[in-house]
């Protein structure tokens, strides 16, 4: 099993609402791939964190790469686990588009979800969310 997280820039021209579709339409085929994982979205910044059979995480990772939503896209991680972080989540959504920036109290909510205690996904999560 494989996990790949990765930061990307919004494109300029896509607002929150293509970016809401796009995800709706991603929880179902995650369902279907047995895919699981989170997302951080912002209006200047996306982190997301995918999970599960390396073949099909090395081809959603290839399609997001081309994805024209998507600039400046960059793996933060790629490794091997052993089980899942977001066992229970096919695509947990941490939405700060509104925002200014997140700060480390509303992360919170990911203390709830973890399945898992992968530290070094957990940080390297938090930590880019928050520079």
């Amino acid at each position: 099993m494989k996990a790949i997280m990765y930061k990307s820039i919004p494109s300029k021209d896509i607002g929150k609402s293509k970016f809401q579709e796009l995800l709706q339409n991603s929880q179902e085929r995650n369902r279907l791939h047995s895919v699981t994982g989170y997302i951080f979205l912002s209006k200047t910044k996306i982190v997301q964190l995918i999970e599960g059979d390396d073949v099909v995480i090395n081809k959603l990772y290839d399609r997001i790469k081309l994805d024209n939503r998507h600039t400046e896209v960059s793996v933060i991680l790629d490794k091997q686990i052993e089980r899942r972080t977001m066992m229970n989540w096919n695509m947990a959504i941490l939405d700060f588009w509104n925002d200014q920036k997140a700060t480390f109290d509303e992360f919170s909510l990911l203390d709830k979800l973890y399945s898992s205690t992968d530290i070094e996904l957990i940080k390297a999560f938090q930590e880019e969310i928050l520079s």
